[in-house]
C-alpha cells in the first residue's frame, strides 16, 4: 500500500502570490516579480491590481492621448501643404512677391512646431511612469524654443556682429562672435536632441502598453531617426537651411505622432480592467 505524500504547501499553486508584470502605477518603479499586496520598493505604496497595467491605461486618458497624437501628426502636414502649393503659387504670383511664399513657409513651420508641442504636452498625462511626462514636455518645448533661439542668433550674427566689433575695437566683438559660432552648432544639435528624445519617449509609451511594433513600424521609425540626425547639417546651411531644418523636424515629428496614434489605437482595443 502506497502512503500518500502530503503536498508541500509552499508548492501549492493556489497559495503562490500573483506576480505583477507591470510598473508601479504611482512612481513607475519596475515591480515585475513582486507580489500583489507587497509594498513598492521605491515608494512603499502597496502593489494592487492596477499594477497589471499603466496608470494612464484607461478610456478617458487613452482617448485624450489619441486626440493629441492626431493633432501632432496633422501639424506635421502644415509645411507640406505650403511646399505643394509653392509651384502653383510660382505660376500665378509675381516673382517679386515670392518672398511672401517663403514667409508663409516659415509661419507654417513655426505653427507646426508649436502645435506639436501642445500635442505632446497633452500626451504627457499624469501617471506616465518614471518621469516620462516630464521628459516629453522637455522634448516638446525644447524644439520651438531652440528654433526661435537659433533664428535670433543667426540674425544677430548677420546684422550685428560687424557693427559690434567696430564699436568695441575688436575686443568684445571677437568674444561675442566666438559665442555665436558655438551657438551656431549647438542650437541645431539641441533641437535634433529634442526630436530624438520625443521619439524615445513615444517608444517608451508603446513598450509600457505592450504593443508589438510590426516590421513596417520599426522600419519607418528607424528611417525617421536617421533623417532627424542627417537634418542637422542641413540646418547649418545659411538662410534656406535655417528654414528647411525646422521644416524637416516638423514633418518627421509628425510621423512620430502618427506612429504613436497607431500604438494607442491598438492599446485601446484591449481590456482595461
Amino acid at each position: 500500500m502506497t502512503v500518500p505524500v502530503p503536498a508541500d504547501p509552499d508548492s501549492d499553486p493556489a497559495r503562490d502570490p500573483v506576480r505583477t508584470p507591470w510598473l508601479c502605477p504611482y512612481c513607475g518603479y519596475d515591480a515585475r516579480g513582486r507580489a500583489i499586496g507587497d509594498p513598492c520598493a521605491e515608494c512603499g505604496v502597496p502593489l494592487g491590481e492596477a499594477s497589471f497595467r499603466p496608470a494612464w491605461f484607461d478610456g478617458a486618458r487613452l482617448s485624450r492621448m489619441r486626440r493629441a497624437a492626431t493633432v501632432g501628426a496633422l501639424c506635421g502636414l502644415a509645411p507640406i501643404l505650403v511646399l505643394v502649393a509653392w509651384p502653383v503659387a510660382a505660376t500665378v504670383v509675381p516673382v517679386d512677391l515670392m518672398a511672401w511664399v517663403f514667409l508663409a513657409l516659415l509661419a507654417t513651420t513655426a505653427i507646426g512646431l508649436l502645435g506639436q508641442s501642445f500635442a505632446a504636452a497633452r500626451i504627457a498625462v499624469p501617471g506616465l511612469a518614471a518621469g516620462r511626462a516630464f521628459w516629453i514636455r522637455v522634448g516638446a518645448w525644447a524644439r520651438p524654443l531652440v528654433v526661435v533661439a537659433m533664428l535670433v542668433a543667426m540674425l544677430v550674427a548677420i546684422l550685428g556682429l560687424d557693427r559690434l566689433e567696430s564699436v568695441t575695437d575688436g575686443g568684445l566683438g571677437v568674444a561675442v562672435e566666438a559665442l555665436f559660432v558655438v551657438l551656431y552648432f549647438t542650437l541645431p544639435a539641441l533641437c535634433v536632441g529634442g526630436d530624438l528624445l520625443l521619439g524615445a519617449m513615444f517608444a517608451g509609451i508603446r513598450r509600457e502598453a505592450r504593443v508589438a511594433a510590426p516590421v513596417w513600424h520599426v522600419a519607418l521609425s528607424t528611417f525617421r531617426t536617421i533623417l532627424v540626425v542627417v537634418s542637422y547639417p542641413l540646418a547649418l546651411f545659411p538662410f534656406l537651411g535655417w528654414i528647411a531644418g525646422p521644416l524637416v523636424w516638423s514633418i518627421l515629428t509628425g510621423i512620430a505622432f502618427a506612429l504613436l496614434r497607431r500604438d494607442l489605437a491598438v492599446a485601446a482595443t484591449r481590456p482595461r480592467a
